[in-house]
């Protein structure tokens, strides 16, 4: 356990626990004057000591317990969602105790919760669901005389809320809790409740208007449905025709996407993905076999009306989704493609589909989920080598992409949704050899793609520019070594619109924009032509990331240049002139943003890596100014310390000692490791000695110019003990939560009196 130093005595565990304890007893006595959030934390504590401690033990254990759940649950108190929230959470840790549930129900447990099943906070809602179900699975394992009529009670209550309550929220929680209940002990569950009344009840609420409490039943008929698969009153391709039939099919729907999701390996004919597929033919009227004449009139009919059609759309494309994800295919992408072309206003279509287009058109929600079952369609293709599956529509969905892309009003949103499709489909033409001239309409489709992404590239809104630089960066990532794409990006200037992205006046655009600049430089044919187009050197180009780096407003775009300068330094690219670059990343190391300082770190760890592996010195360091006098042969027992040497006068190892200080736990993290790491390259080089200490008093150096020496980076690294640091800043931030030992040991210090009576309460 780590401790923290308050310059008093510091806490064995032991003490600890007796000062947790202590604190926790003084809690009950002085709760009229803690503030809740104290209150909180008070009992937040004492589920943690449940749960990883043995709390409840001793007389005195129970009694702080009992009064802290008392106490909380007065009515100022417990009107407070975390008060509430938090003491279901602690009763429900109790019950891991043998005989701990006979101390739960004398704390008014049960009423608690049940009033808490509708609670207005969904925490508190589920935190009272989860304390139910341990409570009646609790009751079934204890065995004791004395608590075996208590699951029978609770399933008794929540049958009668399922009957008998008029609140909706309640029953849909009282199903989940069922649900649970299923799982774990489906067999106590229908001793209690008569199957035949239960599924009864459950196929009323299918069919009621409420879509939260059909879900639930809808799911609670397939959990009962797996626990007791020889139960033949329960056909579930039966019940979805008769919901279909009765015009409930949306419900219908909703029972296949939950049959779908849960991957029902029995269903092996495929009826739920038919049954999902049948409205979106309807809208469509892609027939292509014909529906079962009562059912098309039932969904005909329920679809008649908006709000009704684009629920049931909705649904339908998203169980296609699923299917997708799944690697299935629904048979569904001709209807997809006519789906879009009804939400389109710029597409001209056939007067039979006008009854349905009237609801459809330019609705961003069924225009965006069904651009994502197209996406995932081409994922799907793109996976099957063979090419045998792609459909005839392929081509055709694609030029419809490009057409819309184009339409001055769309929505940024859909913007995105479409780039994305493209990519796929784009890949998917080039693994197939689709992008050559056999295929007459893909010229035509490229060239209008190409203009169109010059306009969004300069579009108004910032988040379209933002996208579609994003798109001609993935482009150049996935189609690197595809001669036709490259001469399309050449042709169309999306190397040089990318570059002038990089000068945006919007952060996110920026960011997106050097990302693709370092995919295209990746391209020797791409890049130089960039260059000759916009008249620049390289050295320009460094110079502009360096400016952003040392200069730029915001996070993301210095984070990204960084990530620019990190991924040309690997690959070999010239960093020239490189003092500036390095001037530049030492500077950076005072950056305020901690995601830059790590960025800045990564480099530096790269340069060591580089430097220390290298038999020879770096090309580059013949060329700094700073190290001159490296050039030539080094003599072997000097080669090492000559590279250490050049890595102090880059500035490389003062960044490492000056980010060991930082505020930010995950810098000072990665820069121990760094220098954790050089100190034992060191010692292995007989550099430094083992177990030897500097003498010296002096401050450790700042981040300033580029001018260490050897020696004092050397007796530096002899006064920092960096394995205790590293353990230090190991801490995972969330320590507080998952073990509050520290945070009430910083509590208890803070509050001890010094000599000067300044102690401060920071919390």
């Amino acid at each position: 356990m780590s401790t923290t130093n308050h310059g008093a005595a510091t806490l064995t565990c032991p003490q600890l626990l007796i000062a947790q304890k202590r604190f926790l007893h003084q809690v009950p006595h002085t709760s009229s004057v803690l503030d809740t959030q104290v209150y909180v934390f008070a009992v937040r504590l004492m589920g943690q000591l449940v749960a990883n401690y043995d709390m409840l033990q001793t007389p005195e254990e129970k009694y702080i317990v009992t009064a802290c759940v008392q106490k909380a649950t007065e009515a100022e108190k417990w009107s407070e969602p975390s008060i509430r929230n938090a003491v279901f959470t602690l009763l429900r840790l109790m019950l891991k105790y043998k005989g701990a549930l006979d101390l739960v129900i004398k704390l008014d447990a049960i009423h608690l919760a049940f009033e808490s099943l509708s609670d207005p906070s969904l925490f508190v809602t589920g935190s009272a669901q989860k304390l139910v179900t341990k409570l009646i699975i609790t009751s079934v394992t204890d065995h004791r005389q004395s608590t075996s009529e208590i699951h029978k009670s609770l399933i008794k209550q929540l049958w009668v809320v399922l009957r008998s309550s008029s609140d909706v929220a309640k029953k849909a929680t009282v199903l989940k809790i069922f649900q649970d209940l299923f799982h774990e002990i489906s067999n106590v569950i229908l001793e209690e409740v008569n199957s035949l009344d239960f599924l009864q009840l459950l196929n009323k609420m299918i069919r009621c208007d409420s879509a939260v409490l059909s879900r639930e039943a809808a799911t609670l008929c397939l959990v009962y449905k797996r626990s007791n698969p020889a139960d033949s009153s329960l056909d579930l391709r039966s019940e979805v025709c008769n919901l279909m039939h009765s015009g409930h099919v949306h419900v219908a729907l909703n029972l296949c996407r939950q049959l779908l999701l849960r991957e029902y390996q029995h269903l092996a004919d495929g009826w739920p993905q038919d049954f999902l597929r049948q409205p979106l033919i309807i809208v469509c009227g892609t027939f292509i076999n014909p529906l079962e004449s009562g059912q098309f009139a039932a969904i005909a009919k329920s679809i008649s009306k908006k709000s009704a059609c684009l629920e049931v759309t909705g649904i339908c494309l998203g169980g296609i989704e699923q299917l997708l994800q799944q690697g299935k295919d629904p048979c569904s992408f001709a209807a997809l493609h006519t789906l879009l072309q009804l939400t389109s206003q710029e597409c001209q279509c056939d007067v039979n589909h006008s009854q349905y287009r009237k609801f459809l058109l330019r609705q961003p929600k069924i225009q965006k989920a069904a651009l994502r079952c197209l996406h995932q369609y081409y994922q799907l293709y793109l996976n099957d080598e063979t090419g045998i599956g792609i459909p005839d529509a392929f081509v055709g969905s694609a030029q419809y992409l490009v057409d819309s892309l184009g339409c001055v009003d769309l929505d940024v949103t859909i913007v995105s949704e479409m780039l994305k499709c493209l990519l796929p489909a784009i890949k998917l033409a080039i693994c197939h050899s689709l992008l050559s001239a056999e295929i007459q309409m893909w010229p035509e489709v490229l060239d209008l793609l190409g203009g169109t992404l010059q306009k969004r590239l300069c579009d108004m809104h910032w988040e379209t520019r933002d996208s579609t630089v994003e798109f001609v960066g993935k482009i150049c990532q996935s189609c690197a070594d595809d001669t036709t794409v490259n001469m399309w990006i050449r042709k169309h200037n999306l190397h040089t619109l990318s570059w002038e992205c990089v000068k945006d006046g919007e952060s996110y655009v920026r960011a997106g924009a050097l990302a693709t600049v370092g995919h295209l430089s990746r391209d020797t044919t791409i890049w130089e032509n960039m260059k000759i187009v916009k008249d620049i050197s390289q050295e320009d180009v460094v110079h502009h990331i360096l400016t952003i780096i040392s200069t730029d407003t915001e996070g993301f775009a210095r984070r990204a240049a960084i990530d620019l300068v990190m991924r040309w330094h690997k690959d070999g690219n010239q960093l020239q002139p490189i003092n500036d670059v390095y001037r530049t990343m030492v500077a950076a190391t005072k950056d305020f943003d901690w995601e830059v300082k790590l960025g800045v770190l990564t480099f530096w760890g790269n340069i060591i890596d580089q430097v220390l592996s290298n038999d020879t010195l770096p090309s580059y360091a013949i060329n700094l100014e700073t190290s001159k006098k490296f050039k030539g042969v080094v003599p072997e027992e000097k080669e090492f310390e000559t590279k250490v040497e050049m890595l102090c006068s880059i500035g490389c190892c003062q960044a490492l000692l000056f980010s060991v200080e930082d505020y930010e736990q995950s810098v000072r993290k990665k820069a121990c490791e760094l220098l954790t790491a050089l100190k034992a390259k060191c010692l292995d080089n007989g550099l430094i000695q083992a177990n030897s200490r500097s003498k010296s008093s002096d401050p450790l150096p700042t981040c300033g110019e580029i001018n260490m020496t050897t020696p004092i980076f050397l007796d530096s690294i002899q006064r920092l003990d960096l394995e205790v640091l590293l353990t230090e800043n190991s801490k995972s931030c969330d320590s507080y939560e998952n073990n509050p030992m520290d945070l009430l040991d910083d509590i208890l210090a803070s509050q001890r009196q010094d000599e000067e009576d300044n102690a401060i309460d920071c919390y």
